[in-house]
């Protein structure tokens, strides 16, 4: 802001009053501060498409640190505000930077048209059509679908700890229950085989 300097004049120059009465280099680069100190206010980003790089700005629409998927205005491509990279569909923040190609980019669009959720240790695709969050993966680990966190146990995720409703009610129970069949399981097989064992030393 520029303050008048006319005598006993408290008011500030207007841009476009002026804009007659100054060279046009001198306006531009006016105009070049205006926006930079209106820029600086807010949070900002570039736009990772090599082609384009326009400077785009959140306009306190989303708070700040929060807005993630943003689209260019000038090239009209998505891209994840936060890490700077192309819009990586079906991929967390932490994982982008394994991303090798414009078809891993493609497939994460696919697993995100699909509602489905990649499995942070191993990379599978699962797809979830209703339930609880709690899903079992090919690689035998079970994974939150909400966080894509480990489950600290058979009935809870790090969810848990944010105060969600991770699962149905009866899905801690259900877990509980095929936990304790399965060592019964594997306890019963190995008495089974000493069963086995003692009696064919006796006789």
């Amino acid at each position: 802001k520029i303050e008048c300097p006319g005598v006993h004049c408290d008011q500030f120059l207007d841009l476009f009053t002026c804009k007659l009465m100054i060279p046009s280099n001198l306006f531009s680069k006016w105009c070049d501060v205006l926006c930079e100190d209106y820029v600086l206010g807010f949070e900002r980003s570039y736009c990772p498409n090599r082609n384009c790089m326009a400077l785009v700005v959140n306009e306190g629409e989303i708070n700040y640190g929060t807005l993630k998927k943003a689209r260019c205005p000038n090239c009209k491509q998505w891209f994840c505000f936060q890490c700077k990279v192309a819009w990586h569909a079906g991929y967390r923040c932490e994982e982008s930077g394994n991303l090798r190609d414009w078809n891993d980019i493609a497939f994460g669009k696919l697993v995100e048209r699909m509602h489905g959720a990649r499995r942070p240790a191993c990379g599978s695709c699962v797809e979830r059509k209703e339930g609880c969050r709690v899903m079992y993966c090919r690689c035998k680990t079970s994974f939150c679908y909400e966080c894509g966190g480990n489950l600290k146990s058979a009935s809870g995720c790090l969810c848990k700890e944010k105060g969600d409703v991770y699962c149905h009610h009866y899905c801690a129970i259900i877990s509980g229950l095929i936990l304790i069949f399965t060592v019964l399981g594997v306890l019963g097989g190995v008495i089974y085989g000493i069963y086995c064992v003692i009696k064919r030393v006796l006789f």
